[in-house]
Order: structure tokens, then sequence, then C-alpha cells
């Protein structure tokens, strides 16, 4: 996809919003660092930091227009688990009759306020069926959207995405090709001592 330029009224509409992203993860990021300052259970404000995050995408989200999708968090956010500066990962999950290009203009709004918020911010744009091809083809992939957590949408979307992951991954497989990926971690980081 190649990202239209905003439009006046997208960049107006979002630039508020942006701002007041700005000073949230200021705030989330101060608030976290005085928890790890102070000893804090590391899993608690991992959790912490990812519930302040959400509400701040969200607002993103509202403040962007984007209609016809879902807003998905994945990986390690998707768990619910953000290390302090962390970058997030979102799915946009479209609607079966959204077209990319209906998007481009509210999803280039979306990108530009996660940035200018100062969160370090990777998407990627996909259907049901995309989600599938990828997930066949990519073992991160798959693995991302074992861990999606819906942030926008409705939970038939979310159970649409888990029946389509169910179908289309064979779990032996999965678990054997995730089992000689962190073989191969073990090893290279042994071989690195």
């Amino acid at each position: 996809m190649v990202a239209r330029p905003l439009s006046k009224q997208t960049a107006e509409g979002i630039a508020p919003a942006a701002d007041a992203a700005r000073s949230a993860v200021a705030r989330a990021r101060s608030d976290n660092a005085a928890g790890w300052h102070a000893k804090a259970r590391p899993a608690l404000l991992m959790r912490e930091l990812a519930g302040a995050v959400d509400q701040i995408v969200i607002d993103l989200w509202k403040a962007s227009g984007i209609e016809g999708a879902s807003l998905l968090a994945v990986g390690g956010y998707g768990r619910g688990e953000l290390s302090p500066f962390s970058d997030i990962d979102l799915l946009i999950l479209l609607d079966d009759t959204t077209s990319v290009a209906e998007i481009e203009g509210p999803l280039s709004g979306l990108v530009t306020g996660l940035w200018d918020s100062g969160l370090d911010a990777g998407h990627s744009l996909r259907t049901l069926a995309d989600c599938a091809a990828q997930a066949r083809a990519d073992l991160t992939v798959a693995t991302s959207l074992l861990e999606a957590r819906m942030l926008v949408g409705d939970s038939a979307t979310l159970a649409a995405l888990q029946r389509v992951w169910r179908q289309t991954i064979d779990c032996h497989d999965f678990s054997e090709a995730k089992l000689l990926e962190m073989l191969k971690q073990l090893g290279s980081r042994s071989a690195a001592i």
C-alpha cells in the first residue's frame, strides 16, 4: 500500500489527538519509570504500561475516523506485556466489505498520530484471508496472530481470526517449529558466549 498524503481535514483532525497522545505517552512512561525505580513487580509494570498505551492508541484510532476495520494488538503487546520504550505491533483487520483504498487517508492519519505521540508502532493491514496466507508462510506472523488482542472492534471479529488461525495452522507442526526456533536461538546464544 502506498500511503496517500494526508488531506487537510485528516491532518487537522489528528493533530489535537496526537498532541494529547504525546502528553499521555510521556506521563505513562514517567509513571512506569517510577515503578521500575521503586522496584515494583515487572509483570505488573508491563501490564500497566500496556493498558496506558491501549487507551492512547484507541483515542488515536477514534480521532483518525477509520471505519470498516478492527484494531488488534499483536505480539508481546497483544499479550499485554510492554517493556519501557518497546515498540507496539498493531493489526488493522479489514471487514469483508471495506477496501484498502477506503481507509488509506484515515490510516495515514493514525500512523502519523502514533509516530507524533512518540510510540514506535508497526502495523499490518490485512483481511482474514490475508492473515491465513501470511500465517501459513511465516512462523512469526502465526505466533503474533495467536497472541492477538482486540483494542477496537467486536468479539466476533476476534473469534473469526482465532477460528481462521485454528483452521490454518496445524498445532503439532506449529509447536515443533517453535521448539526448533527456540533451540536455534539457544544454540546461537551459547556460541556467542
